[in-house]
């Protein structure tokens, strides 16, 4: 379904398929499950807040939850805002490169997410994919989430922006 304005009302738009799309059976959660399950667990540590990241005569240190783990390189994932914020770096990240990283936009960090659970799949039952995009919202898009069991529906999504200051029992 296709809502353009409050004017007009949402239009059926058909595509060739969901061939762009792709899930996960269990959840992407799997994905790294079954990576763990090939590495020595003895060497992935969970729960680890780090708080410096500094460069030494041997190489680097990285410092999380008082322990110091050394390495030759150090590479992370973390958004850049986060790095940024949370991480003290010694020596010092220039300026400029500080400022990069305050300033990169995180995609889909200022997103809000929903979700709607139902007792029956109404859009299948409908022909429909569950697919919406909305410039009306407050959901701008939302996709068939349900379980592949059969058991569990949903439409899950992402909610104008707009709304973010609401509390959660507003959403």
């Amino acid at each position: 379904m296709y809502e353009s304005d409050k004017k007009i009302p949402a239009r059926k738009v058909y595509s060739s398929g969901d061939d762009d799309m792709f899930r996960v059976k269990g959840g992407t959660s799997q994905i790294i499950e079954k990576l763990y399950e090939n590495i020595e667990r003895d060497q992935v540590l969970l729960k680890q807040k780090v708080t410096e990241i500094r460069k030494s005569s041997e190489g680097m240190e990285v410092i999380s939850n008082g322990q110091i783990f050394k390495s030759r390189r150090v590479v992370t994932t973390v958004p850049q805002q986060l790095l940024a914020n949370s991480v003290k770096f010694s020596p010092a990240l220039s300026s400029d490169v500080m400022g990069i990283l305050k300033n990169t936009h995180t995609w889909m960090g200022d997103s809000v997410k929903g979700a709607v659970t139902y007792k029956t799949p109404f859009w299948k039952e409908n022909n429909l994919s569950g697919a919406l995009y909305s410039n009306v919202g407050p959901f701008v898009q939302m996709y068939d989430q349900s379980s592949s069991d059969g058991k569990g529906f949903a439409l899950v999504g992402f909610l104008d922006g707009s709304i973010s200051h609401l509390s959660l029992q507003e959403r």
